[in-house]
């Protein structure tokens, strides 16, 4: 598979994963438990279903490094999720999305420190496009309230931990393969998100039979169809290339939030997430050539 029919794949990606955020606000349920059911879901249905009837690397022995990659991806996916869905709660649909996906900054600083690579200079035009991007959406916010800097926050470190989950499944999708990994990395994240439930005490709220079939379609959508295949790329593209192309998801999720939601784009979001469509084109053309024929499951 070269690298123009993985891009395509990765556009897809990026349609299923932009639906969580409207799934998520019309769900109107605690951030905390819609995210875990949705972690647990996307696990069960990945590790004990798709990982099995794909024989995705069965043989492969988990040994305890991998253990503790696998932990803390599970702990990053985990913190992703919930604050993500929570600085929803706080700040409009395209600043969340917007700041949420500044994880190319923060992946740049990781392939830098852990694989000793050097970003080409595209890459290097997309990142600056991304933070000029992101100060424009973040210079436009007026209407935040007391409650705007958490959101800001919460956003922000959601796509640090996104960044985390996305280096460790370089290494880790050619081992044990793509399902068994993504359904044991969100299994994970499923039980530091109980954790955090537990000491909320919102428990109470995954009695309810709603929130399982919001968390379902969570699942389905962005979990399985969304992440899964940002996983798959990530072995047959470049990381950064990756985490800037999920850009798409910004711009598409502020497009129909102005459609459904009655978000209004100002001039300065109009030219934000002009300079995100920049980034990706940046992205793109520094893919070149065919990609690596490793085969992950």
């Amino acid at each position: 598979m070269n690298k123009s029919q993985v891009r395509l794949i990765l556009a897809g990606g990026v349609l299923g994963v932009t639906s969580s955020s409207f799934i998520f606000l019309e769900a109107n349920k605690d951030p905390y438990s819609i995210a875990f059911v949705r972690v647990l879901l996307t696990g069960i249905i990945s590790f004990f279903f798709i990982s099995r009837i794909r024989g995705a690397n069965q043989e492969s022995q988990i040994e305890f490094n991998d253990i503790l990659k696998i932990l803390v991806a599970g702990f990053s996916l985990a913190t992703h999720f919930s604050w993500w869905f929570a600085s929803l709660n706080y700040i409009p649909v395209g600043i969340s999305l917007a700041l949420t996906n500044t994880a190319p900054i923060w992946l740049t600083v990781l392939v830098i420190i852990i694989y000793r690579q050097k970003p080409q200079t595209n890459q290097w035009i997309a990142i600056i496009f991304v933070i000029i991007g992101s100060v424009l959406l973040f210079s436009d916010n007026t209407q935040l309230g007391d409650q705007g800097l958490e959101g800001l926050i919460l956003a922000l470190g959601s796509a640090i931990g996104f960044a985390v989950y996305l280096i460790l499944a370089r290494s880790m999708v050619p081992r044990l393969g793509l399902w068994r990994y993504f359904g044991l990395v969100n299994l994970s994240a499923s039980g530091f998100i109980l954790i955090w439930i537990f000491i909320t005490a919102h428990i109470s709220d995954l009695s309810e039979p709603s929130i399982w079939i919001w968390g379902l379609l969570l699942a389905i959508f962005p979990g399985i169809l969304g992440h899964a295949i940002y996983n798959f790329s990530m072995s047959r593209l470049d990381p950064i290339d990756v985490s800037v192309a999920t850009l798409g998801e910004p711009v598409l999720g502020t497009i129909i939030a102005y459609a459904h939601l009655d978000q209004t784009l100002s001039n300065l979001q109009i030219l934000a997430l002009s300079s995100l469509v920049v980034a990706i084109t940046f992205t793109i053309r520094s893919s070149n050539g065919d990609a690596d024929p490793t085969i992950i499951d």
